[in-house]
């Protein structure tokens, strides 16, 4: 465990010992739609999450959260880079073809991650749960900043996996033969992280495959939801209930060991959810993962610190999960580890902590192979796909996206449209993904989806 503090993180108090720096836990859950955390509005009615709803009124919750992507692998890399994942040909999810033998997949070496920064702090790290970034030995957790890793690479796992499960479970470099229900799995392993780190400063990503397929959950918890109609649904609820109640759980362990103080615990999801597929819900918004509506890219986000944040603050103007990264670090009053210009996303501390409702962000946008979207604080400008027309919308009152007015502002259309054009300019070229007309034509085998973990030291 790490001993040395930089000096700069430290909070000095007049005659009194420097109190430490504050522990960070970054909660990502997979798909988690909009509608399915029981504080927004237009949530679904059967969802039963008191736990995150607790975390919300016990700090600052946003309702226009987005995500850097509707990719789950491009999304999670910005939020640990506080950049576009675009900006380094980060733009589809790993897949078989590539712009040459020489792109190796996943968040490049030049990008610098969360965790390395945390490291060097002095922080104790550890990833737990999903790695979706590492498809081979380089991109491992373990050579990415994470002194601790337990979980799996790659993308989709069994809940309870088999000895022929595609993926396995991973302490760092040793298959862990694990049998019980993942989302349990995790939630304890994080616990007892935080309880063998607890005297000293850590960063802990807990990074859950729930609420993403397969649809699989404990039939005796599904029982409970017996009220609710349809097998898949109660299903899916159980699923987002028993990851509310492993939520709940750590919160009470950092009680527990009096460090929820000066603890800062965010809560996000890498994407919006898929309906369709798993039976979640995006509440009244429209689209769905993997499209730049608003069900794909809206997300819900939390920041909680009970001793330096507000309680229960709503902040209803748009932000980023890019701007998780250099919000921590000035939470931290760390120097800033990047230089000026450098990320992409913005330090919203002083405006959450002094509860100021503005946004940071002039546009935002999103690039996805053919299909994009940017939007400011009132409009957004989609192209869905090469089907569909390039579609405005007056998202400050028509957050559904129900009626296109492209025909009537086209002053907008043509300010939305340049600046989209001008971002796209300072991208690099997709470099890997599933369709071979925007990443390349070489194809790859990526399948490997159990790199052997290699120490930081090897």
């Amino acid at each position: 465990m790490r001993l040395i503090l930089v000096l700069t993180c430290l909070l000095p108090l007049a005659g009194l010992a420097k109190r430490q720096p504050p522990n960070i836990i970054l909660i990502c859950a997979d798909d988690l739609g909009y509608g399915d955390v029981s504080y927004h509005h237009g949530h679904a009615e059967d969802i039963i999450t008191p736990n995150i709803e607790r975390l919300a009124r016990n700090g600052v919750w946003f309702s226009q959260a987005y995500s850097a992507s509707t990719l789950g692998a491009p999304a999670r890399s910005g939020m640990m880079t506080g950049r576009y994942p675009q900006r380094y040909g980060y733009e589809d999810n790993p897949g078989p073809f590539r712009q040459s033998e020489d792109v190796t997949i996943g968040t490049p070496d030049s990008e610098t991650t969360l965790a390395e920064k945390f490291g060097e702090l002095g922080y104790t790290t550890a990833l737990i749960g999903k790695y979706e970034d590492s498809y081979n030995q380089l991109k491992h957790p373990n050579r990415r900043g994470y002194d601790y890793f337990y979980g799996f690479t790659g993308s989709i796992i069994d809940y309870y996996v088999k000895a022929r499960s595609k993926r396995q479970i991973y302490r760092n470099n040793k298959l862990v033969i694990e049998q019980r229900y993942l989302t349990d799995v995790f939630g304890e392993e994080a616990e007892k992280f935080i309880i063998e780190n607890k005297d000293d400063p850590f960063f802990l990503h807990l990074s859950f495959n729930a609420v993403s397929g397969p649809i699989v959950a404990p039939p005796e918890v599904v029982e409970k939801f017996a009220h609710i109609q349809g097998e898949r649904r109660r299903k899916f609820v159980t699923m987002l209930y028993i990851m509310d109640k492993n939520i709940g759980n750590l919160l009470n362990t950092l009680n527990k060991h009096g460090l929820k103080e000066n603890t800062m615990v965010i809560l996000t999801s890498d994407t919006g959810s898929k309906p369709r597929a798993t039976h979640a819900s995006n509440g009244n918004l429209n689209g769905e993962r993997g499209t730049f509506f608003e069900g794909g890219i809206r997300v819900p986000l939390i920041i909680s610190w009970p001793s330096k944040l507000p309680k229960d603050f709503e902040h209803t103007q748009m932000v980023s999960t890019l701007d998780i990264y250099p919000t921590i670090f000035s939470a931290c009053k760390a120097r800033k580890p990047w230089s000026e210009n450098e990320l992409d996303g913005k330090d919203i501390y002083s405006q959450i902590s002094g509860m100021e409702d503005a946004s940071s962000h002039e546009y935002l946008y999103w690039r996805a192979n053919a299909k994009w979207a940017v939007r400011d604080n009132h409009w957004k400008l989609v192209f869905a796909d090469n089907k569909s027309p390039v579609a405005l919308y007056k998202i400050i009152n028509d957050e559904r996206e129900q009626k296109n007015v492209i025909n009537d502002y086209p002053a907008e259309v043509e300010r939305l449209n340049n600046a989209f054009v001008n971002w796209s300019k300072t991208l690099k070229a997709p470099q890997w993904g599933w369709q071979p007309q925007y990443c390349g034509e070489t194809k790859m085998d990526f399948k490997n989806p159990n790199p052997q973990a290699l120490s930081i030291a090897d």
